[in-house]
């Protein structure tokens, strides 16, 4: 589970991690802890790893890995290297499941650093590689998310091409937006499948230098059915532990140590991403629904109607292009249609061809024809009959 993306662009490196730790249960449903650092920055402070995959096998790593003391800027990716030969000699000798990493090391006599992913496959070895530059890379459970190298792409390059000299640091909360659009957009359940948190840590490297962004940050939650604010801050407190803050009253200590996980329920969720709403979880005898949408303004009527497929084992909400018009109306007749509403449907299998034969524009506002389809169509959008 977990997810972790990395861009690097010349000598900067973006990094956004989540907190997550799921435990699987056998008889009953898994438990995630939300406040765990899966990351370790060993006691030199040069070498510094993101974790994802089996907890267990880390914390073994860890271990191995505290007692070299011959890992260097120059060795780091080698064949014969001492990380790969650890890695992989345990790896090896593993029956869990498989684990990956994004790992850096730092040079601050030249000013330089070398960030890495690694591959671990249980009982049969290691890979590790340097990650490419102006490409995003994601280990994890993450990059499973439909579309989501290619949208932090084309979110990073925009910004690019929008503000000539703009620096990767900048612009880590756009793209951590950009990640948890990509989730929600794919069903607020996708958070518990794939064991992902709603809160995601930014880091940065510039050069040799590494540091993990510290934040207190506010926002709007609104729907046709919700709206209420939220806020929260990341940061370090005096005694030097790392906390998250809800609301400015509730604050959680952040497990900076693999080895203090306990097998709990803790979930952080400070945006209410996790009780969104979700085709795919009400219509779970469906492999898709349509959602049609209602809003009256004194323009006139508008309507959209997009098909959203549930895709993969894991079912993740796949939207169509959504077809949209707008529809003059007499002022008399506006009271008739109801502003700002819709509905999710699934069609009679037998109807089904020959609806999606005649989807169309035309149809978005052909009361007969929709209300053949939609049994409920002239008491929720046509309140003339």
């Amino acid at each position: 589970m977990t997810f972790i993306a990395a861009y690097k662009h010349e000598e900067q490196v973006l990094l956004i991690s989540d907190f997550r730790v799921t435990f699987s249960m056998l008889a009953s449903d898994n438990r995630y802890l939300d406040t765990v650092m899966k990351f370790k920055q060993f006691d030199d402070k040069k070498l510094g790893i993101f974790f994802a995959g089996d907890v267990k096998f880390w914390q073994e790593t860890i271990l191995l890995l505290e007692a070299l003391n011959d890992v260097t800027f120059n060795n780091v990716l080698a064949f014969n290297g001492p990380l790969r030969e650890t890695l992989n000699d345990h790896a090896m000798s593993y029956t869990g499941n498989n684990s990956g990493a994004i790992a850096f090391i730092l040079d601050e006599e030249r000013g330089l650093s070398i960030v890495f992913r690694i591959h671990i496959c249980a009982g049969s070895g290691v890979k590790i590689e340097e990650i490419p530059p102006n490409t995003a890379i994601i280990m994890g459970s993450g990059s499973l998310i439909p579309n989501i190298h290619s949208r932090i792409n084309i979110c990073i390059e925009e910004f690019f091409a929008k503000f000539r000299g703009i620096q990767l640091c900048e612009i880590g909360n756009p793209v951590r937006e950009e990640i948890l659009k990509a989730i929600d957009e794919s069903g607020s359940s996708t958070y518990r499948k794939l064991g992902i948190s709603p809160l995601m840590a930014i880091s940065v490297i510039n050069g040799s230098h590494f540091h993990m962004v510290g934040e207190e940050f506010s926002g709007v939650f609104s729907s046709l059915n919700n709206f209420y604010e939220y806020s929260y801050s990341f940061y370090r407190n005096p005694e030097g532990r790392i906390c998250i803050n809800l609301q400015r009253d509730i604050e959680y200590i952040v497990h900076d140590d693999l080895f203090t996980v306990e097998c709990i329920n803790e979930i952080i969720d400070p945006a209410g991403r996790l009780s969104r709403f979700d085709f795919s979880e009400i219509h779970q005898d469906s492999d898709y629904c349509y959602l049609l949408f209602q809003w009256v303004s004194e323009y006139g009527l508008y309507r959209s109607l997009e098909r959203i497929q549930f895709e993969t084992e894991y079912r993740f909400n796949e939207h169509s292009e959504r077809i949209s018009d707008i529809n003059e109306v007499a002022q008399k007749e506006l009271h008739f249609y109801p502003n700002c509403v819709e509905i999710h449907f699934v069609i009679d299998e037998i109807l089904l061809s020959q609806f999606e034969e005649n989807v169309c524009r035309e149809n978005l506002f052909n009361h007969e024809w929709l209300n053949t389809y939609l049994p409920n169509y002239y008491s929720t959008f046509y309140l003339m009959q």
